[in-house]
């Protein structure tokens, strides 16, 4: 494992696009620190739309810097974990979010303090028509906003409240240590976040267990610690969402999007309807891997013989750049032209975060974090996090700072849009039956990660909150139980469900993120409608999609993904998924 001052400057993301050098966030720093304090002066003058208007100008603009000043620091601070000035950084930064928040924590209950009539009339008045949006999206907050007083209090606990999910990221991705794997010859290979993916897709099964087994060992010698930062986080979901006046945390994490619980309970149960078909493939996999017992540990193997070729960057980025021609001669000139001002973090350092994302704001390029090995799942994690870039960088583009950024609930839309352009793209170009089958065999593995199990994932979520809401504690033995369950009933009676997975909600970062996971199965519902639109119709079908990439917040998600043709109110975006994954499982069955 190299040292992040090793890394050579063309594998690195650019940051000095964003400052060019550390003296020059310092002095950023210190300049908007003082400013902040000057938006406490707007307190009790919001009575009329002309200094509404002014304090919402002066909101964004100083934001913009914080935000341009917590993209430097975190993206500086996920490349080196273990460099104290960096951390230094995050934690200025954010200290000075969360004093933002606490001065300008007046706004809201002071705007929603008005009279129906003020608000309605300010909503309408010809001079705020740009803000009625984003009043809009204010508005509906009346009955969930407190007093000038609670909310200052709400804003001053923030940053106890994101205690427990920094404690799990310092100890997730610096301080957690693993022990070698083992070969069956009796190899030693170095563990890590990143390696870990590599050994569960080896030929070496004796390999692929004992990655297995250490990597979830080294969770299980810290259960009792994580299971209390956990539950800490979850009581601080559960006080934030009751100090606001919501029924759940869930139902606080939608109202954001302003999605419908139904949205969240159906999935799970169009999900839970298609297990059967699940539970097939996995016989079908025991078959074709010729054993007598399937593993958790063989999920993750490619079928196809031979299939678990190596690519070099360079050869990845020029299939995403192929497999994503469909969207237009623009789309490819844009993306080409971000890549070589230097977006891309590409390889796994020593201390380096773990996983992959795209980042940015709104003046800032976006830019990508990623661990590349090689391996097909990480040109597909490109082209993942490519597709979260893109549509960032349209947002922006297209609309003001107030809605340049996109609702986490369609966050993961343009992403996995992009994986099934790469899929469809690998799959019209195979040779080989051998290579149609590895790739449908890739195809199924997609449904199987971002359907299924994100949204096993999104069920334990709701299981472990609910049980906390009804106030039983979270201790380890029934976060393990409950799991270990969960993961029972989607494996099915084929799959040997080794006990080491019952620790594995131990070693989910999304777990911190307050009902994120559900979002990847939207996503991928969302995503196939949209391809399958785009690929089939016409330059009307494409510049619908294009549209949704540049609509950022500037309406509802849910209405945004009407405009492009997707309607999630209904069952049929997830039934056609389903659909979909039936019907590749039985082309897939033919080539056996």
């Amino acid at each position: 494992m190299i040292k992040r001052s090793e890394v050579k400057k063309t594998d690195m993301w650019n940051v000095s696009l964003i400052y060019k050098s550390d003296d020059d966030f310092l002095a950023e720093y210190e300049n908007i620190k003082s400013q902040i304090s000057k938006l406490a002066d707007f307190k009790g003058s919001l009575n009329n739309s002309e200094n509404i208007k002014k304090f919402i100008e002066e909101d964004i603009r100083i934001s913009r810097i914080v935000s341009k000043l917590a993209i430097y620091a975190h993206m500086n601070h996920d490349t080196d974990t273990k460099n104290a000035t960096y951390a230094d950084f995050n934690a200025k930064i954010e200290s000075l979010a969360n004093k933002m928040g606490e001065i300008t924590s007046f706004y809201r209950p002071e705007l929603l303090s008005k009279s129906e009539n003020f608000l309605n009339e300010l909503k309408n008045d010809p001079e705020m028509s740009f803000y009625k949006q984003y009043l809009d999206n204010i508005t509906r907050y009346k009955p969930h906003t407190l007093s000038d007083a609670e909310e200052n209090l709400l804003a001053m606990s923030n940053e106890a409240l994101e205690g427990p999910a920094n404690a799990f990221s310092y100890l997730n991705s610096a301080d957690l240590k693993f022990e070698d794997a083992i070969t069956k010859d009796g190899e030693k290979r170095p563990l890590s976040h990143g390696s870990f993916g590599m050994y569960l897709i080896d030929d070496d099964r004796e390999l692929r267990k004992d990655a297995f087994v250490k990597m979830h060992q080294s969770y299980k010698n810290l259960e009792n610690t994580i299971a209390a930062i956990f539950s800490a986080n979850i009581k601080g979901e559960i006080f934030a969402s009751r100090a606001r006046k919501f029924n759940s945390v869930i139902e606080a994490s939608l109202f954001s999007d302003m999605a419908p619980l139904s949205v969240y309970n159906s999935l799970i149960e169009a999900v839970n309807k298609n297990l059967p078909i699940l539970h097939k493939y996995f016989d079908l996999r025991k078959k074709v891997m010729k054993l007598d017992e399937i593993h958790l540990y063989d999920m993750y193997k490619p079928m196809a013989e031979g299939f678990n070729k190596k690519y070099t960057y360079d050869e990845a980025l020029e299939m995403v750049f192929e497999a994503l021609k469909p969207l237009g001669e623009q789309y490819i000139s844009d993306l080409k032209a971000g890549i070589e001002r230097g977006w891309v973090d590409k390889y796994e350092n020593e201390g380096k975060r773990s996983g992959a994302y795209s980042t940015g704001c709104h003046d800032t390029e976006p830019f990508v974090l990623m661990n590349f090995n090689g391996t097909l799942n990480d040109v597909f994690t490109l082209a993942h996090e490519l597709g979260h870039s893109m549509h960032s960088f349209y947002s922006r583009k297209h609309q003001e700072p107030l809605y340049s950024g996109y609702k986490i609930f369609v966050a993961e839309v343009a992403s996995i849009f992009n994986e099934t352009l790469l899929t469809k793209y690998l799959l019209q170009k195979a040779e080989s039956r051998n290579e149609k089958f590895g790739l449908l065999n890739k195809y199924l593995e997609s449904f199987r990660t971002t359907m299924f199990r994100q949204v096993m994932f999104a069920e334990y979520e709701q299981l472990v909150h609910q049980k906390a809401e009804e106030g039983i504690p979270l201790t380890v033995d029934k976060l393990n139980s409950w799991y270990y369950d969960l993961n029972k009933k989607y494996f099915g009676d084929e799959v040997v469900v080794d006990k080491e997975i019952e620790i594995e909600w131990a070693r989910i970062p999304h777990f911190y993120y307050n009902f994120y996971v559900y979002k990847y199965a939207i996503g991928f519902a969302t995503s196939s409608a949209l391809a399958k639109k785009v690929l089939e119709g016409g330059k009307q079908e494409l510049n619908e999609y294009l549209g949704f990439l540049k609509a950022g917040s500037s309406d509802y998600p849910i209405n945004i993904l009407k405009k492009a043709g997707v309607d999630l109110t209904t069952p049929k975006p997830v039934d056609d998924a389903m659909s979909l994954f039936a019907d590749t499982l039985k082309e897939f069955e033919k080539l056996i």
